[in-house]
């Protein structure tokens, strides 16, 4: 039976109990991949794609993959190449997988914070490779997996005195990135593990702050702040000193003196009782269309004239929501760069609902909090009382870019209940999340929307910033064979 799991934090005091709890609170990433099966002659044949590995996470859950043609078709005269395992007794085996199966391997962090620590619990972690098929030029292998990670402030090591996650994973990041042929697949390749990573080290004219290492300016460096009678330190506009642990946010290095570490802010306060109405406001007559963002989230709309009413609704009480169209090409899946219309549950000030155009590269509110002086959204309501928040606004365009009223708009929302924004601090609005964090893909994503026909053309919350619209539409019929496969994934916990 072994024992039972007890995960130190780094706090010291807290600890995750039980593996519900470690999945509960650890991130999880959604990967996409498409390969390119090369021509006969232009080599990899008898190799490797992605040479063995083991994944970073705890575990990763994916569905097989499949070939499909340029013009989106599955091919299912070839297999869509090979995948083979390697035994703890280093015996390596070819797996054939069903197009149904749902695939479960543990990662390198089972080893570091499950395995190492409780024996009786011990799984053994794969390493794998996979090679794309040599008879198949020219089709896209596609490929979808979710890998669950640690929480970020969980220790490693047998007595929990080991690097948290999230130091260990930053050191993997930037390590394998100085490694020119690393393939890295979806974490430790080419022999590299975590365990081989815990430190990380930077020059003498920089700071670790926020996983990296930032270099000093002329107005924050060792001898500048030392003639203030203070410190170079890594914090947040809180005026709260970073540690790894602390996960996202904004950082960035200060002269201080402070002592005071990274401490949430406040959570939304979030109904506790019945919660009835829901259908009924997600069929609201008074709209022709809807389309569903989320299991939670929707959006609602109808074109008026030239102009189209949307109401973005969600259940739970937020501290934003945001609604607007992708920068295609832009960093962060389109969103630096992106106008938005977004409205700030602000305890201070109160309901507000704006333009706003993401800075190009950066992603704190601060640093793009001051509203478009555009006028074209108008019919405005901010509503987040009760069970449910609302989000109600009518125009042609958002910011300087006109919506297609007959035909596709790419869109990108999100919303969070972490916390309630601010125009203190700098101006403040917290991450895409829930209370106490979630899967993302339930917080924000990208959407392609026609407006006129109230069709679903492509829903998917991993566009890469990189990708093509042809490449995503690629992608379209294997994540619909996809959708019922993970749905009971998602259903485990």
């Amino acid at each position: 039976a072994g024992e039972a799991i007890k995960l130190p934090k780094s706090d010291g005091v807290g600890s995750y109990n039980s593996l519900e709890d470690i999945v509960k609170h650890g991130d999880r990433l959604e990967h996409f991949r498409s390969y390119r099966v090369p021509a006969k002659g232009d080599g990899g044949s008898g190799r490797q794609t992605v040479d063995f590995h083991v994944d970073q996470g705890l575990f990763i859950a994916f569905a097989p993959a499949a070939l499909l043609d340029d013009a989106s078709v599955f091919q299912t005269s070839v297999p869509a190449g090979t995948f083979t395992a390697r035994a703890a007794n280093g015996e390596e085996t070819e797996v054939e997988f069903s197009e149904d199966d749902l695939i479960i391997l543990a990662g390198d962090a089972w080893n570091q914070f499950i395995n190492d620590k409780h024996p009786g619990l011990r799984v053994h972690a794969p390493a794998h490779a996979f090679s794309v098929p040599a008879d198949a030029p020219g089709l896209h292998r596609v490929w979808y997996g979710m890998m669950q990670l640690p929480p970020a402030d969980a220790m490693s090591g047998k007595e929990g005195h080991g690097p948290t996650f999230a130091k260990l994973r930053q050191s993997i990041i930037e390590a394998t990135a100085q490694i020119a042929d690393s393939a890295l697949g979806l974490g430790c390749s080419g022999g590299l593990q975590a365990r081989e990573l815990m430190e990380m080290s930077c020059e003498a004219n920089q700071i670790h702050c926020w996983h990296s290492c930032m270099v000093f300016t002329d107005t924050v460096n060792t001898e500048v702040c030392k003639a203030k009678g203070m410190e170079v330190k890594c914090m947040s506009q809180f005026g709260q000193v970073y540690r790894d642990e602390d996960g996202h946010g904004d950082y960035w290095p200060e002269c201080s003196n402070a002592t005071e570490f990274i401490t949430p802010r406040p959570t939304v306060e979030q109904p506790t009782g019945a919660c009835d109405g829901f259908q009924a406001l997600i069929d609201d007559a008074s709209y022709s269309k809807r389309k569903q963002l989320a299991n939670d989230t929707y959006l609602l709309w109808k074109v008026v004239g030239d102009e189209v009413k949307c109401k973005m609704v969600t259940k739970g009480i937020v501290g934003w929501l945001g609604f607007g169209t992708a920068n295609i090409g832009g960093k962060n899946n389109g969103m630096n760069g992106a106008s938005v219309v977004m409205g700030l549950n602000d305890l201070k000030v109160g309901m507000t609902i704006n333009e706003y155009r993401i800075d190009d590269s950066k992603t704190a509110f601060r640093w793009w909090k001051t509203p478009l002086t555009s006028t074209n959204v108008k019919s405005k309501e901010m509503v987040a009382t009760g069970c449910f928040s609302t989000m109600t606004f009518q125009t042609k365009a958002i910011g300087e870019v006109a919506l297609n009223m007959t035909g596709t708009n790419y869109m990108l929302w999100a919303l969070s209940k972490q916390a309630n924004p601010t125009t203190d601090f700098g101006g403040y609005a917290p991450y895409h999340t829930g209370v106490s964090g979630g899967a993302p893909a339930q917080y924000r994503g990208l959407v392609e929307v026609d407006f006129s026909a109230g069709q679903e053309i492509l829903a998917t919350t991993a566009v890469g910033a990189s990708d093509s619209r042809s490449k995503a539409l690629l992608w379209a019929p294997f994540l619909a064979a996809l959708a019922a496969t993970m749905t009971s994934f998602a259903e485990l916990f």
